[in-house]
């Protein structure tokens, strides 16, 4: 079944499928979470697993390459590339460590109302549901169980 996007016959088109980003979109900006995620965890994986002296020096790093490129994956792997890293970036190793070491309970928690919104789009209406995200997936997928959407 599909769903009419404008009820304007010259303008009208059918939509199958949702797609909707993990960050900030399934969880509010106002949650803290990316910042949270973004600054003190990234921070402590860059110490960990980089070689940074400080959090203070990580997070000079990371803020002006995502400053460049509004990504901390791409950013970390430009670093990489131009030498500024103290030991190579691995994105698996980030996407790890954000699953690991993000406090989820603390930022997120799985909104009945959305579960339902998402199901009802899904089972009732018959649109296809999918998530997208420029991070690693297994953090991705941490989310959605945490938010209560993973399948």
């Amino acid at each position: 079944q599909l769903v009419p996007l404008c009820t304007s016959q010259s303008l009208m088109a059918e939509i199958d499928a949702v797609l909707l980003d993990v960050d900030d979109t399934l969880y509010p900006v106002s949650s803290g979470f990316s910042d949270h995620r973004n600054g003190e965890v990234i921070c402590k994986f860059m110490v960990e697993n980089l070689g940074f002296e400080s959090a203070e020096s990580a997070k000079i790093l990371r803020d002006e390459y995502f400053q460049r490129y509004h990504s901390t994956m791409k950013g970390l792997n430009v670093a990489t590339q131009e030498g500024r890293l103290p030991k190579p970036f691995k994105q698996e190793e980030l996407g790890q460590y954000w699953a690991d070491h993000c406090d989820y309970a603390r930022f997120i928690r799985a909104d009945p109302d959305q579960i339902e919104v998402i199901r009802s789009l899904a089972e009732d209406v018959g649109l296809k549901m999918a998530v997208f995200t420029n991070s690693p997936r297994v953090y991705a997928l941490r989310c959605l169980e945490v938010l209560g959407l993973r399948k």
